[in-house]
């Protein structure tokens, strides 16, 4: 490797620097040669030689100001470049104004520092490129797992610019673990919602990720442990809280687990068709409908095309085990009974949810569309996407909602952000609960007083008539 170091010239802001930027595409990783000047003067100015993406010129700005540079900065890309991730490299080059380090992650103006991705890729080429020091942000198990692959370079994170630290020409982050490996918070209120009948979902998710061992102790430790929290979470009777941490985490260590040990992913895909091909819903009870919902979406993975780099072959594992995991929870819950439906009140709730959402470019919004002709299911999924009633109720009369509202409540008791999942009960509630038996009742209300009326009006003119004959 061929540095070429920042020239001191005639006055603090003359100088240059040759800095190596990581890139990935869709072949593996690279690295692009950014020319950098300082200058006389204020202010960043980026050459269009190449093609600059926004957010690539946003990144570097977003640099240059944290940085606090009192010179003028010129920059010149060696090609075209999208993305943010070089906004951490610029920052350390400004900053310390060295090369010797190289670095990824997206940064914002106030110095957080945001996942990239193509990481492997990216540490790959530095290391044959014959750095010896990379920086970037690690937030997942996943991502962690990527850096213990490489024992022939130096690979620290941070998760704010004032992480870094500088040493001997180069430049640092560290090694702490407490925001990769995450345990959830266990509330001390117990959930006010009745969701029991999850428990046994919650069993089936813990058999399963507790089922998989990856080999590496650290990861496997990590995973046991968390078991043992959420049936802290599960005992308080937030079943679902529970159990959707057990679905991610066994998500993520399956696909470990696979990636890892390189097992195919035909693998995992086939165990989800075997799933799907085991049972068949024809019911349209709300349990039905959660059922046909989950099985849609584990549908629309399989229907998903990956590529080759290595975060494509992670999600690959993940979602096709997301799937397998969906389509477990279908079979677990529905009855396949029928009711009949206020189909009215629904078709016109289907109307303005589907206006409501337009802008929405989210997959629940693109499901709800496909079933559009099932309007329950379309409705199912547009409850997730439309705005709705923040504050949760005390009670409720649909089953899914009571899960929502569980959720909601368990975020609420954490300190996390619960008004977008409250929207979702509240939402499912007017497809499945109060409002819709309101309306129902109203009329059978109305309908059952004329009929007693007509009723009583019939019986007192006969026996009127009764009467006057005898």
């Amino acid at each position: 490797m061929i540095f070429l170091l920042f020239l001191a010239l005639t006055g603090a802001c003359q100088g240059y620097l040759s800095v190596e930027f990581p890139a990935v595409s869709e072949s593996g990783g690279t690295l692009v040669t950014g020319n950098i000047w300082f200058k006389n003067g204020t202010g960043l100015y980026v050459n269009i030689f190449h093609s600059i993406g926004q957010d690539t010129q946003k990144s570097f700005l977003d640099a240059y100001k944290l940085s606090n540079q009192s010179c003028r900065v010129d920059v010149e890309l060696s090609s075209d470049v999208v993305g943010g991730s070089g906004g951490l490299l610029a920052y350390i080059v400004l900053k310390y104004k060295t090369n010797n380090t190289i670095a990824s992650g997206a940064i914002d103006y106030i110095g957080n520092v945001y996942p990239i991705g193509g990481l492997k890729e990216k540490i790959e080429a530095a290391r044959d490129r014959g750095f010896k020091n990379f920086v970037t942000t690690i937030t997942s198990p996943y991502q962690y797992y990527i850096t213990t692959l490489f024992k022939d370079i130096n690979i620290t994170w941070i998760n704010h610019v004032s992480e870094l630290n500088y040493k001997n020409g180069y430049v640092y982050g560290h090694n702490n673990k407490s925001k990769i490996f995450v345990y959830p918070k266990v509330p001390k209120k117990p959930s006010k919602y009745n969701i029991s009948f999850l428990k046994q979902d919650y069993e089936m998710l813990k058999k399963e990720i507790l089922s998989y061992n990856i080999g590496l102790k650290e990861f496997d430790d990590y995973y046991g442990n968390l078991t043992k929290v959420t049936d802290k979470i599960a005992s308080k009777g937030y079943y679902y809280s529970a159990a959707n941490y057990l679905f991610l985490a066994a998500a993520e260590k399956v696909a470990l687990y696979y990636l890892h040990n390189k097992k195919p992913s035909e693998e995992l895909k086939s165990k989800v068709e075997r799933c799907l091909n085991s049972f068949s819903i024809n019911g349209n009870t709300e349990d039905d409908i959660a059922s046909l919902v989950r099985v849609g979406w584990a549908k629309d993975v399989l229907q998903k095309k990956y590529g080759k780099l290595f975060d494509e072959k992670f999600s690959q594992y993940y979602e096709y085990e997301q799937a397998y995991l969906w389509c477990k929870l279908a079979q677990n819950i529905h009855k396949n009974k029928n009711l009949t439906y206020n189909n009215t009140y629904l078709e016109a709730l289907q109307k303005r949810w589907l206006k409501e959402g337009y802008e929405t470019k989210g997959e629940k919004y693109r499901l709800a569309i496909y079933h559009i002709d099932n309007v329950l299911v379309s409705l199912y999924n547009l409850a997730f996407v439309v705005p709705g009633n923040k504050e949760l109720k005390n009670s409720y009369k649909s089953k899914w909602a009571n899960v929502y509202a569980s959720q909601a409540q368990y975020l609420k008791e954490t300190k996390e952000n619960y008004e977008k999942t409250a929207e979702v009960a509240n939402n499912l509630e007017k497809v499945f609960g109060d409002e819709r038996e309101l309306k129902i009742g109203q009329f059978i209300n109305v309908l059952v007083a004329i009929i007693l009326v007509l009723v009583a009006g019939y019986v007192y003119l006969l026996l009127k008539g009764k009467k006057e004959i005898l």
